[in-house]
């Protein structure tokens, strides 16, 4: 199988109801749902407005994505807010790749530091990012890990 990776910013390229539906179909893979947290539209129009999403598509259909922030220039933290690949994709090098492409990005805008939350019972989640160099901080929610990866030092 072959993937297409495109970059949506803005208004450039941000194919809203494909992004809603995508996340709709994976929001009861996590150990919380996504809708639990935030309502999909909500999420969406925060992401549109100030944050970027990488997409991975299979015959025009999204089987992937990475919502992530590169805009804190005063701290020089990029966050990782969701990634997540259709379940019929997995193990497919969906999500590692994803995550390449938005470490490269945040890179190239000079940012030092990827930082994400992700839920303490996530044992899959933590181990995909353990394995790419994340490490965790101190975390300041509750039933979450925090991780970090320091940009050039990515594995």
């Amino acid at each position: 199988m072959t993937f297409e990776y495109c970059l949506m910013q803005g208004d450039d390229h941000f194919d809203e109801l494909k992004l809603k539906n995508f996340i709709l179909d994976v929001n009861l893979d996590f150990p919380i749902p996504i809708t639990d947290k935030i309502s999909v539209d909500e999420f969406l129009t925060k992401i549109k407005k100030v944050g970027n999403v990488y997409c991975a598509y299979y015959q025009k259909e999204i089987v992937g994505c990475a919502f992530f922030y590169a805009n804190d220039k005063a701290k020089n933290i990029a966050f990782l807010t969701l990634i997540a690949v259709s379940k019929k994709y997995r193990n497919c090098g969906i999500g590692g790749t994803l995550l390449d492409y938005m470490i490269n990005y945040c890179e190239k805008l000079n940012f030092d530091t990827l930082q994400l939350y992700t839920h303490e019972l996530n044992v899959g989640a933590r181990r995909f990012y353990s394995k790419r160099g994340f490490y965790e901080i101190v975390c300041d929610r509750e039933n979450n890990a925090k991780l970090e990866l320091k940009l050039g030092e990515k594995k």
